[in-house]
This record gives C-alpha cells, sequence and structure tokens, in this order.
C-alpha cells in the first residue's frame, strides 16, 4: 500500500469520544507507515496529546479556530495545507470541516468528512455542502448516522460509509485487573458497583442514571455507584449529588485516562444516552 500523507482536523475545545478516535486513528495511521498531520484547536486538550506524540512522521498545527468564518483562521490552515502537499484532509467538526474542506477543494485536495453523532444535519443552505459538494467522501460512526446523512440533499448515498469505532484490545485486555480501582473507591468485596462513563452533557442520561438510583437501592442497599468524566454537565450532576445527600453513594471521579480498570472493576456499566451516540 502506498503511504499516504494525512491531514486530520477537529475543532473541539472538549475531550470526548469523537476526540479520542481522531487521536486513536491518528496513532493506528503512524503505525500503518503513513505521515500524519492533526490540525486541532489551540489550548484544546487534543493539542495537549499531539504535542506527547514523538514520532518522526506526526506533525500537528494548533489553529484558534473559534467559529467557521474566520479568516485568520481559514488563511493559517490554508497555508498549512498549501505547504505540506498533503494526500488528503479528514475533517471531523462543523467548524474544521468549513475551514478545512474549502481550502481543500480550491487547492484540489481529496477531502472526507466524518460525522460522529446521530444528532439532526441541518440541510438547508449552505450546510448541506459540507455533506453534497465538498466531500469525497462522508464516514459515519453508524449505519443510523449514515441513513441521516443520506437524507441531506444533493448528497450522493453511494459515497456514505458507516465504520463503527473499534476496541483497540491492546488496551481493553479481558484479563485487565480492576482489583486496584475497587480498592482506591473502598468496595468491599461481593458488593456491586454499577458506573457511568463518558463526557457529561445534556443527551448523555446522567439525570437519569441519577433518578434511578434511589431505586436501585431499595433493592441492592450495599450497591456503589462511580460517574466517570468530565464536561459541560459537571457541576451540575455534583451539585445534584450533594443536594440528594448521597455523596457516600455515588464517586465523581472527572477525566480519568485508567479507563480500561474502571470498566474492569465494574459490575455493571451503564449507557443511559438518549441521543446523539454514534455506537451502538
Amino acid at each position: 500500500m502506498k503511504s499516504l500523507h494525512i491531514l486530520h482536523t477537529e475543532a473541539a475545545a472538549g475531550w470526548g469520544g469523537q476526540e479520542i478516535r481522531v487521536l486513536q486513528e491518528s496513532l493506528l495511521l503512524l503505525e500503518r507507515g503513513h505521515r500524519v498531520s492533526l490540525v486541532c484547536k489551540a489550548s484544546s486538550p487534543l493539542e495537549k496529546y499531539c504535542r506527547s506524540i514523538s514520532n518522526p512522521k506526526f506533525d500537528f498545527k494548533s489553529i484558534p479556530m473559534k467559529k467557521a468564518m474566520n479568516l485568520r483562521a481559514f488563511i493559517a490552515l490554508y497555508r498549512y495545507i498549501l505547504k505540506n502537499k498533503f494526500d488528503v484532509i479528514h475533517t471531523h467538526s462543523s467548524t474544521d470541516s468549513w475551514l478545512g474542506g474549502v481550502a481543500g477543494k480550491l487547492l484540489g485536495v481529496p477531502v472526507i468528512r466524518t460525522r460522529h453523532v446521530s444528532l439532526p444535519v441541518k440541510g438547508f443552505f449552505p450546510n448541506h455542502l459540507l455533506y453534497s459538494y465538498i466531500p469525497q467522501r462522508i464516514l459515519t460512526s453508524g449505519n443510523m448516522i449514515s441513513n441521516i446523512v443520506k437524507q441531506v440533499r444533493c448528497v450522493d448515498s453511494n459515497r456514505v460509509v458507516s465504520i463503527s469505532a473499534g476496541v483497540d484490545l491492546r488496551e481493553f485486555d479481558s484479563e485487565i485487573s480492576g482489583e486496584k480501582i475497587r480498592n482506591e473507591l473502598k468496595i468491599e468485596t461481593g458488593q456491586f458497583l454499577v458506573g457511568k462513563v463518558g463526557v457529561i452533557r445534556g443527551w448523555k442520561g446522567h439525570n437519569y442514571f441519577l433518578e434511578a438510583i434511589p431505586l436501585i437501592l431499595q433493592e441492592i442497599p450495599k450497591v456503589r455507584f462511580v460517574i466517570v468524566g468530565d464536561g459541560p454537565g459537571f457541576e451540575e450532576i455534583k451539585s445534584k449529588v450533594k443536594l440528594a445527600g448521597m455523596e457516600k453513594k455515588i464517586n465523581l471521579l472527572g477525566h480519568r485516562d485508567d479507563i480500561p480498570e474502571i470498566i474492569a472493576a465494574l459490575d455493571v456499566q451503564v449507557l443511559a444516552s438518549f441521543e446523539g451516540e454514534g455506537t451502538p
């Protein structure tokens, strides 16, 4: 296979499944011998992780991508693409898809757009151009998202491909022990631990999770709960836990990098999302 020089763009300011996938795909492409560059939002968590990559085939540039119609950001990205002569540009969020997509189109570089979430797509002009005119291919994180994208006007359904997120079994090894985490949380032998892992935002269903806890405690009084992740709703959930007087039953761990060990420590993992997810 020909070695390619691939540019990923990601304008998100947070750190969740989408940003993690962009980083992991970049690392796996490097493993396969490709050159990878990544343009991310300045001062974002993704920039921090990019700085830790020492592979000589990797390069990154941080740009203050606050909005799509930002001339300064567009010029910076256009010059970066012109200088590096990429084989393909892979865009992810709306803002960077406008900036990177238009720059790629002007410079004749093929553009791929990935849609990660199953939220409705605004199909009116000019938003539909992000899916119809600019990209050569549209990747999605699941068939549900593909079906949404195919409904956008002027989109060629033959160019929409679903590729679900994979799992790196080198990290999520079934032999990993969760004992360290259970000791950290002071979970007794035989005590159930129920957890929810993910970015804390509206559609992830953390409020439903909290509402279910008193009902579970009526049946299993000794069960413990853990919420892992950060996000725009963290302080709200923290406040609700405190107001309910459940600090001794629910641990809020914030952002953690030891997710395989945390999952290994759980007896039940909860997915309470009611929209937005690409997988499952």
